[in-house]
């Protein structure tokens, strides 16, 4: 058994993620000391753990991850895949939308210098 600090250096996860993990019902640890409310981990939840940390890599999220990681199938990652392509879609959508704000931007700016030169050119005769 590892006390919480410990497991905590084993796996990279900070204490307060694995506390608020066992409050959310994502990984509750193997024994809470009743008398001193020590959270104690086993070798099990390290690998636990690390599925947890994988599914969250993939863009689950924790209530996805409380849901589905003890009964994962392949048509709930082929379902989180079309939702990550969408995202994707949506991304490009974003960024076709922002070089074009960039290009008219950058035709403002320009047609702004010219009117300014102008202008100078102007005052000075």
């Amino acid at each position: 058994m590892y006390k919480i600090g410990d497991f905590s250096k084993m796996v990279g996860i900070p204490v307060r993620t694995l506390r608020f993990y066992d409050e959310c019902g994502v990984l509750k640890p193997s024994k809470v000391d009743p008398f001193t409310s020590y959270r104690y981990y086993q070798e099990e939840d390290i690998e636990e753990i690390q599925k947890i940390q994988q599914l969250k890599e993939l863009g689950f999220t924790l209530e996805e991850i409380i849901e589905y990681k003890d009964k994962l199938t392949s048509e709930i990652l082929e379902q989180k895949r079309q939702e990550l392509e969408q995202n994707i879609y949506f991304l490009k959508v974003k960024i076709y939308h922002l070089e074009q704000l960039k290009i008219q931007l950058q035709e403002q700016e320009g047609r702004r210098k010219v009117y300014e030169k102008r202008n100078v050119r102007e005052n000075k005769k």
